[in-house]
C-alpha cells in the first residue's frame, strides 16, 4: 500500500505543479522518524557512520546512510506519495463534495456552477488547515537524495518550478533578466530563513523528486 504524506505548497508552486514545470522540491533536514526534531545535521566524524546530528534531547547521534533514508519523513521512493496541502476554500453550498483552490481559481470551479464570486470575495483558508477530503494533487515519489542547499544548478531551479527571464542583449553581448537560479534563494529565505535554515547557511536538504502529478 502506498503511504500518503502531506506537504505544504504555496500557490505559485501549486501552479507550477499543475502546468508540469515543478517536478521536485527541497526541504530542510530538520526532523527524522524515530528521532523527532533534529539540529546540527552534518557529515559524521565518527568512523563507520555517515551522518551525525543532535536530537530533541540535544544528544548527538551517529547513523549510517541507509538508516538516514529509512528515517526520512517524506517517505520511500516508489512506496509513498505526497499529497499537496494548498490554499483552499469551503465546499460550495450546492455541491458539498467540491472544494475551491486559490492557485487556479476560478478555473477550478466545476462546470455549471453559477454566480461565481470574485477571488477577493472568497473566504480562503491556509494550506495547513486543508482537510484530507480536499486534497487533489498527488505526487508519486520517485527519488530522494541529500544535498547541500547551494548545490543547485539552473536546471535544478527550473525543476523547482522557477522560470528564467534572462535574454541575450546582443548589443552588450550579455544577458539581462533573471535566471531561475537567481530567484530561488530569495524564495527559499522567505520561508526558511526565520527558521534557521537560510540560504547563506547552506543547510543539508532533502531533494524530493516525483513522477507525473496526479490531479483528482
Amino acid at each position: 500500500m502506498v503511504k500518503q504524506i502531506p506537504i505544504l505548497m504555496q500557490s505559485d508552486m501549486v501552479r507550477a505543479i499543475l502546468n508540469g514545470s515543478k517536478t521536485e522540491t527541497r526541504r530542510p533536514i530538520d526532523r527524522l522518524n524515530g528521532f523527532g526534531r533534529i539540529t546540527e545535521f552534518h557529515v559524521s566524524t565518527t568512523g563507520g557512520y555517515d551522518w551525525e546530528f543532535r536530537d530533541e534531547r540535544m544528544l548527538w547521534n551517529s547513523i549510517s546512510n541507509s538508516r538516514l533514508f529509512e528515517s526520512c519523513p517524506w517517505g520511500v521512493p516508489n512506496a509513498a506519495e505526497l499529497y499537496v496541502r494548498e490554499k483552499w476554500s469551503n465546499p460550495i453550498d450546492t455541491a458539498p463534495d467540491v472544494y475551491l483552490y486559490y492557485a487556479d481559481y476560478p478555473d477550478c470551479v466545476p462546470a455549471g456552477y453559477e454566480n461565481v464570486p470574485r477571488i477577493g470575495d472568497v473566504e480562503w483558508k491556509p494550506s495547513i488547515h486543508m482537510p484530507k477530503p480536499a486534497r487533489r494533487i498527488h505526487l508519486p515519489i520517485e527519488e530522494i537524495e541529500v544535498r547541500r542547499l547551494q548545490d543547485m544548478s539552473e536546471q535544478d531551479a527550473l525543476a523547482e518550478g522557477f522560470t528564467s527571464t534572462a535574454v541575450l542583449n546582443e548589443a552588450k553581448d550579455d544577458y539581462t533578466g533573471l535566471y531561475a537560479s537567481d530567484q530561488f534563494p530569495d524564495a527559499w529565505d522567505s520561508i526558511y530563513e526565520s527558521k534557521g535554515y537560510g540560504w547563506d547557511k547552506n543547510p543539508y536538504v532533502w531533494v524530493i523528486r516525483w513522477g507525473k502529478a496526479v490531479i483528482k
